[in-house]
C-alpha cells in the first residue's frame, strides 16, 4: 500500500507539473527560412508578402506538455528569434498592381503558441500531431520600403477609394499574418535531438498522463 501510494503521488506530481523542454541546443541562424505571409486585402488594397531569402535566428525558446482531456497535451511553444532578408511584396491598390523589392528586418520578438498535441512514441523518436492550434501567429518586420508606399498609395488614392484606404497599409506590411500548419500536421522528434535525461522525463510523463 505505502509503495502505491507512492506511485500515485509521483503520477499526480508529473501530471500537475507537465514536463519542459528547452531549445538549447537548437539555438543559432538558420538560412533561407520560408517565410510567406497570408494574403492581405481591405477591399481597395490587396497585398502580398514573401521573404524567399533570409536568416532567421533563434535566439530561445521552448516547448511545454501539460495534460489536457481526452488523452490529449496541451502544448505552449515559446520561441525567441530575429533576422534579416530579401522581401518581395506584391500590392494592388485599385486595379493597378505593383512589385518591390527590399531587404527586411525580423527584429527579435517572442511568439507564444497554444496547442492540443498527441504525443506517441515510435521507432525514431516522439511522434506529435497538432489537433488543435491558432490558423496564424502575426510577426514584426521591418521594411525600408513601407513608407515608400504608403506614400505611393496616398498619391494614387485619387484613382480608387481614397486617402482612407491607406491607413491600414503600414500595419499590413509591419504585421503579417504567418499560416500555422493545419490540424492533422504532424512533426516527428528524433530521439537523437533529446538528451537521455530528457527522454527519461518525457517517458515518466507519458506514462502518468495515460493513468
Amino acid at each position: 500500500m505505502a509503495l502505491a501510494a507512492l506511485l500515485a503521488a509521483s503520477v499526480l506530481v508529473a501530471l500537475g507539473t507537465g514536463v519542459e523542454f528547452p531549445f538549447d541546443r537548437v539555438l543559432g541562424t538558420y538560412e533561407n527560412v520560408s517565410v510567406d505571409a497570408l494574403p492581405a486585402d481591405n477591399g481597395a488594397i490587396g497585398l502580398s508578402l514573401s521573404s524567399p531569402e533570409n536568416a532567421v535566428t533563434l535566439e530561445g525558446g521552448s516547448l511545454r506538455l501539460e495534460p489536457a482531456e481526452d488523452g490529449l497535451h496541451e502544448a505552449l511553444l515559446v520561441v525567441q528569434f530575429s533576422g534579416e532578408g530579401r522581401l518581395v511584396t506584391e500590392v494592388r491598390m485599385g486595379s493597378f498592381p505593383a512589385s518591390f523589392e527590399d531587404r527586411v528586418v525580423f527584429p527579435s520578438q517572442t511568439h507564444r503558441i497554444i496547442a492540443r498535441v498527441s504525443v506517441e512514441p515510435e521507432e525514431e523518436g516522439y511522434r506529435l500531431v497538432a489537433k488543435e492550434l491558432p490558423e496564424t501567429v502575426q510577426i514584426q518586420l521591418e521594411s525600408s520600403r513601407a513608407e515608400d508606399l504608403v506614400s505611393l498609395c496616398r498619391r494614387m488614392s485619387l484613382f480608387f477609394a481614397g486617402d482612407a484606404a491607406c491607413e491600414g497599409l503600414d500595419s499590413m506590411l509591419s504585421n503579417p499574418k504567418i499560416p500555422l500548419p493545419k490540424p492533422g500536421s504532424d512533426f516527428l522528434v528524433r530521439y537523437s535531438a533529446l538528451t537521455q535525461a530528457e527522454r527519461e522525463r518525457l517517458d515518466v510523463y507519458l506514462a502518468g498522463s495515460k493513468i
